[in-house]
């Protein structure tokens, strides 16, 4: 999770480098996983693998922020990836 968030960062910074793969990850599951319950769009990139469940995303509205969230094993792990997102997206855009 910190390589991911290190990496969205440094896409962040140079976001005009990447248009491609910015509008890619936008149009990524636009109701599910980082999108779940903001109801605003992430650019947001998502794998699911052997029963790890994964998010990682940038905020496209608002404060910008980057998030990645890892989970393993869990029957919800889309719901918990939605939950935290959710949380960290209420923190900073108050």
């Amino acid at each position: 999770p910190s390589y991911m968030n290190d990496l969205l960062s440094y896409i962040y910074q140079h976001k005009s480098s990447f248009p491609t793969l910015l509008n890619d990850m936008l149009a990524s599951e636009p109701d599910a996983y980082l999108n779940m319950n903001t109801g605003d769009l992430m650019m947001q990139k998502y794998g699911d693998y052997g029963g790890a469940l994964n998010a990682v995303g940038l905020s496209s509205t608002g404060h910008p922020y980057s998030i990645a969230v890892y989970t393993y094993c869990l029957s919800n792990g889309t719901s918990v990836i939605g939950d935290i997102n959710e949380i960290c997206y209420n923190y900073f855009n108050k």
